[in-house]
């Protein structure tokens, strides 16, 4: 029984469990934007951003760790 082993896989499950909930939650936001919203410059700069904060808090989870 090794407790750093077990930590260390404990911490890269969590890492991979954020990712991919931070992932499809922005998915799904930027699916309500798409469908409720016209097309515009407004738009796309908005699903830019979201793109830009999904990698900037991906990389704060790197990082920093997750609580």
């Amino acid at each position: 029984m090794n407790i750093e082993k077990d930590a260390k896989a404990y911490m890269q499950h969590k890492q991979q469990s954020f990712e991919t909930h931070l992932r499809n939650e922005s998915w799904k936001l930027q699916r309500y934007m798409e469908d409720r919203l016209y097309s515009s410059k407004e738009l796309d700069k908005a699903r830019e951003c979201m793109q830009e904060a999904v990698l900037w808090a991906e990389e704060s989870a790197k990082n920093f760790g997750i609580r």
